[in-house]
């Protein structure tokens, strides 16, 4: 697993490995070749219906080589306050949910997972335009 002193030796989104929601670890870069949405969810947010749209995304193109990578988190005015059991329960009962979750991590602040440090900083990721393309937010 990786640890937030360790992002400045990740070339790419493929060198990390996180955990799944189970708590087992998820390779990154066993998605090599696919195209790949990540996104930062939650459970009592006001958008959380956009698990059935995001599912519905999935199983229209994951024959193409798509795929969806959400990972909860409970950084935004505590709208993830399940556990990762729960988590998963709520995401399977009421979505249907079949693309891979990961853990319950932090997206922001001191906390913050080294995947999303990753991703956030163009000192690490490389990204030109500062932008996040693959994280989806309404902002």
């Amino acid at each position: 697993m990786d640890n937030g002193h360790e992002i400045i030796n990740h070339d790419n989104i493929f060198s990390f490995t996180v955990r799944d929601i189970d708590g087992k670890d998820f390779s990154m870069s066993k998605l090599q070749g696919k195209k790949i949405m990540i996104v930062n969810v939650a459970s009592k947010c006001g958008f959380t219906p956009q698990y059935e749209q995001l599912e519905s995304l999935y199983e229209k193109y994951k024959s193409e080589g798509f795929i969806i990578v959400a990972f909860p988190a409970n950084n935004f005015m505590n709208q993830e306050p399940f556990s990762n059991s729960e988590i998963k329960k709520f995401c399977s009962l009421n979505y249907n949910v079949t693309f891979p979750v990961m853990e319950k991590i932090s997206v922001k602040g001191e906390n913050k997972a080294p995947i999303f440090q990753w991703l956030t900083n163009k000192k690490y990721n490389k990204n030109p335009t500062e932008k996040l393309y693959g994280i989806f937010r309404n902002s």
